[in-house]
């Protein structure tokens, strides 16, 4: 066996004279033909998005106009929904709202901050607006990057106006920076949510 790191030149990567007329032309011109073909389709049917992390990668597989008017199906925390999406493939979609980002199971707020965005939807219809260009992101977990309103009512700002959680920018918010900064400076001034036990 080769030892680690040691390159080894394979005795096809010198074409002798002896090695060139052993190989039978119907086999060299075959190997060629594979080659060629292979690289073509490679570059002329190249599928988007394949090799990006999930950040990254558009939706192919979902109109984007499925999502908007779809029913909450659950609320998993205060920056995580399950939409009823028919056109998914599971019927489901798990939509990750842009730029907060709530306490998580376990911690402190957790169950305060998934009530009050679970008040947000209750009963109602949602429809999602994207980061960038507009289109459609997933996040490393598959779930959907968004917006999420009900009506005209952005649910990203209004949860960081109701203090369960700051502006994160590092998860999105660039359609709506001031808003999102205008609305955690109420939430410190006035100590709510995560606020209220800060100074």
């Amino acid at each position: 066996m080769n030892s680690p790191g040691k390159f080894t030149r394979s005795r096809y990567s010198k074409c002798n004279t002896e090695h060139c007329t052993s190989m039978r032309p119907s086999r060299f011109v075959a190997s060629l033909t594979f080659v060629g073909v292979t690289g073509f389709l490679l570059g002329r049917c190249s599928v988007p998005g394949v090799g990006l992390p999930f950040s990254e990668r558009a939706i192919p597989s979902i109109a984007t106009d499925s999502l908007q008017g779809s029913a909450v199906a659950n609320v998993i925390d205060g920056d995580t929904l399950v939409l009823n999406v028919p056109d998914a493939p599971t019927g489901q979609e798990k939509v990750r709202l842009l730029a907060i980002d709530t306490p998580e199971r376990g911690q402190q707020w957790y169950a305060e901050s998934r009530a009050a965005l679970r008040a947000l939807v209750e009963g109602r219809t949602v429809r999602l607006e994207f980061e960038g260009n507009r289109q459609a992101r997933r996040d490393k977990y598959g779930r959907l990057l968004a917006y999420v309103f009900v009506e005209d009512r952005n649910l990203n700002v209004e949860m960081v106006r109701q203090g369960w959680s700051a502006y994160v920018s590092k998860y999105g918010g660039e359609r709506y920076d001031r808003r999102l900064a205008e609305a955690e400076e109420q939430a410190r001034a006035a100590h709510r949510g995560i606020w209220s036990s800060r100074p």
